[in-house]
């Protein structure tokens, strides 16, 4: 395959790692809250729903307590007493002044339909309708029990009678701590209970609430008695109820469509599947430009390869990014530069060492017609002793012959390849060996070189004989640019990489137009020079595995600056 795969694209791999990290916690938390919410939710509505149910019982079970208060009034009332106890042949008519107060509390309360007061016997003794009296024998029997055995205030189950929902209340009369009859009222409920379930307050769109009788046969009958929120179906609807009882009345019912009860939840369904699309579109997205931002060193990396396999050497790596991918940058470069190195020193290897084979054949080519020279130039020089002009031209002849020789040996000593043999030198006798070989020029021009040692007893790892000729020809240099009585300092000390050694004079300088080629082989601005000393410099320098570099100094003069790699 030319590229990589999408299974081996970092890129993707990372992409689909931090959309893992990132999804993973983000779905367990959205799950969990979706499903905590949604239990309260739920939770929520059914506690609402009870609440609608307890409110309308309490509402329902209220107009007990006033119809109780009522009839304990009227178990007391005067003229209930006295229609009850008043004797058979007794001629006044209690029993139509009983009726005309009783007449007055149904027509100011609707509950009450018609009123009637019993004695002990279960014989009326007057009522407030002449139509629809109340007779004892439609009494149910359960409700007559309970008022003889209590003589408190009783109220039957409520029944249907055609539209209308009815029970009875009663309460006994008492005289002297005994039972002397009975009051006793036919209650229209529907005037009570219509009202309150029709009340759309807390029923939403959906709800209703219903009382259901006994008898009544209602799928809402199977809901539990004071249970939880619970479904039924009720002919093709599905409806969430709860039931509660009701004394006197029967099973209150409260129920409602569900859609509607837990709407909330399909609505907050909804809500975190939009947000957990528009999330997961974030994190992708997040991670998708995370992925490039952390491959794209990788890629630069491989497009610089390309590139330096193609032909661009110079290419480098722009550091950019976060630290490692400088990181990653600088060391690259490093590598190119260091590879640029190697490969510079292998082609000026292999140039000395075509260099050192034809200068050593030259040499050889030179010595023996020079040698030739010199010899014969001894006899001539002798015979022309007496002739000054001709002595004159001898001595140029024999000068130049010698710095012939001279080019020769620089030549061969540069051509030649080198095979160093490092030990570990004190940078003091080093130095001292270099001096005693330029001892009498040095007096003869009144210079004495400063000796700046720093390395205490760290020794220089060096090839003796080689160091002693860099050393010695950078001091020729220095002797040459400086005048009578100038300054000359040899410093040494270490450094984070190796040893620095520098020369230092304080004569003319060296223009900056020369400085870049005072290194290459055969440039000279000296009179009677090769042009191969600082040639030969840089290259014994090199093959220590150091740098050599010239630089000004502050002032006037030049400092050579040789870096040595520390020892193993």
């Amino acid at each position: 395959m030319s590229g990589p795969s999408f299974a081996r694209s970092l890129t993707w791999q990372l992409l689909i790692w931090m959309a893992a990290i990132g999804l993973g916690p983000l779905l367990v938390v959205s799950v969990l809250g979706y499903r905590d919410a949604e239990s309260a939710i739920r939770e929520l509505g059914d506690r609402y729903l009870r609440s609608v149910l307890d409110s309308r019982k309490a509402r329902l079970e209220r107009w007990r307590v006033e119809v109780e208060s009522d009839f304990s009034f009227l178990a007391v009332a005067p003229c209930t007493v006295g229609a009850c106890n008043r004797p058979p042949d007794d001629g006044t008519p209690l029993g139509a002044a009983c009726c005309d107060f009783l007449k007055n509390i149904c027509q100011h309360d609707r509950i009450y339909r018609t009123i009637a007061s019993f004695d002990e016997r279960w014989q009326r003794v007057s009522d407030t309708a002449a139509d629809g009296a109340i007779d004892a024998t439609e009494l149910p029997e359960p409700f007559k029990r309970a008022l003889q055995a209590s003589g408190g205030f009783v109220v039957s189950d409520a029944r249907r009678r055609g539209d209308a929902t009815e029970a009875f209340a009663g309460h006994g009369i008492q005289q002297s701590d005994r039972t002397v009859g009975y009051v006793v009222a036919r209650l229209d409920l529907a005037s009570v209970i219509a009202p309150i379930l029709a009340d759309p307050n807390g029923l939403g769109t959906s709800g209703r609430a219903r009382l259901l009788l006994a008898g009544d046969a209602d799928p809402a009958s199977a809901l539990p008695m004071d249970g939880p929120p619970s479904k039924y179906r009720d002919g093709d609807a599905m409806r969430l109820g709860v039931a509660t009882a009701v004394d006197g009345l029967g099973r209150l019912v409260v129920d409602v469509d569900p859609d509607e009860a837990f709407e909330l939840v399909d609505t907050l369904g909804s809500r975190a599947r939009r947000t957990a699309l528009l999330t997961l579109a974030a994190i992708v997205a997040l991670a998708f430009i995370g992925a490039r931002r952390l491959s794209r060193p990788q890629r630069d990396l491989a497009d610089a390869s390309r590139r330096i396999a193609a032909g661009e050497r110079s290419r480098r790596l722009e550091p950019r990014g976060t630290a490692e991918d400088r990181d990653v940058a600088t060391a690259f470069n490093a590598m190119l530069d260091e590879l640029d190195a190697a490969e510079a020193r292998v082609r000026r290897q292999a140039s000395l060492a075509a260099v050192g084979s034809l200068s050593t054949s030259i040499v050889h080519e030179m010595r023996n017609p020079l040698a030739s020279v010199k010899l014969n130039l001894g006899p001539l020089a002798a015979r022309a002793g007496d002739d000054p002009a001709h002595a004159e031209l001898a001595a140029i002849a024999t000068a130049q012959v010698a710095r012939l020789e001279s080019m020769l040996a620089d030549l061969l000593h540069y051509g030649r390849p080198l095979e160093p043999a490092p030990v570990d030198l004190p940078f003091g006798d080093l130095v001292d060996d270099v001096l005693i070989d330029l001892r009498g020029e040095l007096d003869a021009r009144g210079i004495a070189p400063v000796i700046d040692d720093r390395l205490g007893d760290r020794p220089l790892r060096a090839d003796p004989e080689l160091m002693r000729r860099v050393l010695g020809n950078l001091v020729e240099n220095a002797l040459a640019a400086v005048g009578a009585g100038g300054r000359i300092e040899i410093a040494a000390r270490p450094i984070a990489s190796g040893v620095e050694v520098t020369v230092s004079d304080d004569g003319n300088g060296i223009p900056p137009a020369n400085r870049a080629r005072i290194f290459e082989p055969f440039f000279t601005t000296r009179d009677g020079g090769t042009g191969l000393g600082l040639a030969n410099v840089k290259k014994i320098v090199e093959y220590h595995g150091g740098r050599v570099a010239a630089e000004d100094v502050p002032g006037g003069g030049t400092r050579f600056v040789i870096t040595l790699p520390g020892a193993p």
